[in-house]
C-alpha cells in the first residue's frame, strides 16, 4: 500500500524548468513554441531543474566536502568583523 502511495506521487510530479536569462521557473513541460512570460526567450533557454540538481550533487558536492574542513578553520580563525559572510553557525541558530 505504501508503495502505491508513493508510485502515484511520482506519476503527479511535474517536471521543472529554470530560464537561464531570468530564473523564472516554469512548472509543466515545455512546448515548441513556448516563450518565457518574464523575459520572452524560447524553450532553448530552459534548463530542467532536477538534472542540474543531480549533476550538482554529483560533481560539485564531492569538492565541497573536501574543503569543509578548511572553512570551518577559518570561519574559527578570521575576526567576525572582516568575515564577509554569515557564519555556518550563525545559520544554523538564525531566528
Amino acid at each position: 500500500m505504501l508503495t502505491k502511495k508513493i508510485k502515484v506521487q511520482e506519476d503527479n510530479k511535474m517536471e521543472k524548468y529554470r530560464c537561464t536569462v531570468c530564473g523564472y521557473v516554469h512548472e509543466g513541460s515545455l512546448g515548441a513554441d513556448f516563450k518565457c512570460p518574464r523575459c520572452g526567450k524560447p524553450a532553448s533557454f530552459f534548463e530542467k531543474i532536477e538534472e542540474k540538481a543531480f549533476a550538482y550533487s554529483k560533481n560539485v558536492m564531492p569538492y565541497l566536502e573536501s574543503i569543509r574542513v578548511y572553512v570551518d578553520n577559518l570561519e574559527m580563525e578570521i575576526d567576525n568583523e572582516i568575515w564577509p559572510l554569515p557564519k555556518y553557525r550563525e545559520l544554523l541558530f538564525a531566528k
